[in-house]
Formats: C-alpha cells, sequence, structure tokens
C-alpha cells in the first residue's frame, strides 16, 4: 500500500509526466530517432521523479498547516487578558491572541493559565491548565 505522502506526490507528477512525454515522443519523431530512444528517455524521466522522492518526502509526509504559523501554538501554555467568557484574549509568548473555551470548561478568569488546545483560523480554542502543587 502506497503512503498518503507518496501517492500525493506521485499525482502531482501526472501532469508534468504528460507534458515530459509528449515532448520527448514529439522531439523523437522529429529527430527521427529509433523508437526505443524516446521510451528510454521517458522512463529515465519516471526514475529521476522516484529518486527524487526521498529529499522532498517531509513536505509531502507532513501537515504543513499544523506543523507551521498558529499551527505551533497547540500545546503553548498562555495567560488570559481578560475573563474568558467564553471569548476573550491570551498572550502566547508575548502576542496577544483572540481566544475562546474550550467547549464543556466553563469560564476561565483574568490572569490565569490555559493551554492552547486547537486553533481555528486565527481564535485559539483554550482551556484552563492545571498545574500539579506538590
Amino acid at each position: 500500500m502506497l503512503s498518503r505522502g507518496f501517492a500525493k506526490y506521485l499525482v502531482l507528477q501526472i501532469p508534468e509526466g504528460i507534458v515530459a512525454g509528449l515532448l520527448i515522443f514529439w522531439a523523437q519523431a522529429w529527430l527521427e530517432w529509433p523508437l526505443w530512444s524516446a521510451f528510454l528517455a521517458l522512463g529515465l524521466w519516471i526514475g529521476k521523479d522516484l529518486a527524487m522522492y526521498p529529499f522532498v518526502r517531509k513536505v509531502f509526509e507532513e501537515d504543513l498547516v499544523a506543523r507551521a504559523g498558529v499551527g505551533l501554538l497547540i500545546g503553548q501554555s498562555a495567560i488570559t487578558e481578560d475573563e474568558l467568557a467564553p471569548s476573550g484574549y491570551v498572550r502566547v509568548k508575548g502576542e496577544l491572541w483572540r481566544a475562546e473555551v474550550h467547549v464543556g470548561s466553563g469560564q476561565i478568569s483574568r490572569g490565569e493559565r490555559v493551554k492552547v488546545c486547537e486553533v481555528r483560523g486565527l481564535t485559539l480554542v483554550v482551556k484552563a491548565l492545571v498545574e500539579a502543587t506538590d
């Protein structure tokens, strides 16, 4: 079974392969090369795409949104700037963000520590951070 990332990569190679194939067979006919040379060139082209996959695999297998931008805030702790009932503002790493309380979490007072558990657009979904006491 193909991995999801490899399948995505192959699908994106289809248009390129079609154009390359058309150009290769056009050049073969125009230059009057033997037909086997066109198949060899097309095979080398496809082989190049397969050989390149290990170098670009990370891009196709990871969820780029989750590892870039606001997705990096998931799991971070924040301080509420005002009461979240059910929405307000929190400060994460010195930046002010609009936030909503996670369903079922109730109100969260100003100045409390919260944890970012989800991102919806540019709004953070947070819940109260339970700190262990000794």
